[in-house]
């Protein structure tokens, strides 16, 4: 349950608080909670009746060292109606980032692909944990958990981004130009 159904049961705690003064609006009030538990009751049915999400986080073979580096998340809602989604990325614990939470909108039947940028400083292995995704209709009373790409592994290497833009440097013999030139020592070839 999503934290407006929490709110609306102390709100219909409080009115029967009231009608306790107010006696002729007390069976109004089970009118009101009647309707709730109907609503609340079909839109568990909605979200739980078919299996509508499906999702995946794109890593990258390696990543660059102390650059930023691109993580894509697409997800696939299934669902006949919009839903809202909110996004639980579980990151490497080198990352020190606990967080991370995107929320978007998808519409029915189709794709909706966001991306996020990290910035590893150390070398090694990162160990990737769950994408979380939590579901709810346009009420929010209820939500349903997704669980999607467990346990995903991606190396970071030293800065290779920042060679390539080397490497393209002095095919072109233009480190000078950067302030890198070749001195050349004698008795090393």
């Amino acid at each position: 349950f999503s934290e407006r159904f929490f709110y609306a049961l102390f709100g219909f705690a409080a009115l029967f608080l009231l009608s306790y003064w107010a006696k002729p609006i007390y069976p109004y009030i089970w009118l009101l909670v009647i309707a709730f538990v109907v609503i609340v009751f079909a839109e568990i049915v909605a979200l739980f009746k078919t299996n509508g999400l499906s999702g995946d986080r794109v890593l990258a073979e390696k990543f660059s060292n102390s650059d930023e580096n691109t993580v894509s998340v697409t997800l696939k809602n299934n669902y006949k109606f919009i839903i809202d989604v909110a996004v639980v990325d579980e990151l490497p614990i080198q990352f020190q980032k606990r967080d991370f939470n995107k929320n978007i909108t998808v519409q029915p039947n189709s794709n909706k692909s966001f991306e996020y940028l990290v910035k590893p400083v150390d070398r090694g292995e990162y160990h990737f944990g769950h994408l979380n995704c939590y579901v709810s209709t346009k009420l929010n009373l209820v939500k349903r958990r997704f669980t999607f790409n467990n346990e995903q592994m991606v190396k970071v290497y030293p800065s290779f981004i920042q060679m390539r833009q080397y490497d393209f440097l002095a095919v072109d013999n233009r480190l000078a130009l950067t302030g890198l030139k070749k001195v050349r020592r004698i008795g090393h070839t």
